[in-house]
């Protein structure tokens, strides 16, 4: 799947109507792929952070204190977010 991802190109040398009508089919395919992906993103980090908590229940860890020092072993601070940061579209608005 990521090869596939990795050689849509919009086909950027066609122009008309029937080219933008396959960029728009892209785009759709596009976004369901980002929002299938989230939703998995979002079960996973859930059964992490049930799973942190369990584990520092049974070590015997104080309430206030679970789930504390789990952010360091999971990989959110390490990912880039292309939705937080300048990009293509901020560059060719100005």
């Amino acid at each position: 799947m990521l090869v596939e991802l990795a050689e849509v190109t919009g086909d950027p040398g066609q122009v008309g109507p029937m080219a933008d009508g396959h960029r728009i089919e892209e785009l759709r395919r596009l976004e369901e792929i980002k929002a299938a992906a989230a939703a998995a993103q979002v079960r996973v980090t859930v059964a992490f952070e049930t799973s942190q908590m369990a584990r520092h229940e049974a070590a015997g860890v104080r309430r206030e204190q679970r789930g504390r020092g789990s952010a360091t072993r999971s990989p959110w601070p390490a990912v880039s977010r292309p939705h937080r940061e300048p990009g293509i579209w901020d560059s060719r608005r100005r």
